[in-house]
């Protein structure tokens, strides 16, 4: 059985469901990251226990 450890969790984010379209997002950092689109404008803070 796979081990947690083995693997690295990356996040990423964008104004579409295209993964090409996204950026990966720093975890647990204090500068958000800016998504915008003709929807929406944002800033992200993504928070994850125990990340590494």
């Amino acid at each position: 059985m796979p081990h947690h450890e083995n693997y690295i969790l990356r996040v990423t984010a964008g104004p579409t469901y295209n993964p090409s379209n996204h950026i990966a997002v720093p975890v647990n950092s204090s500068q958000p990251t800016h998504i915008t689109s003709d929807l929406i404008d944002a800033k992200l803070h993504i928070r994850i226990k125990d990340y590494r």
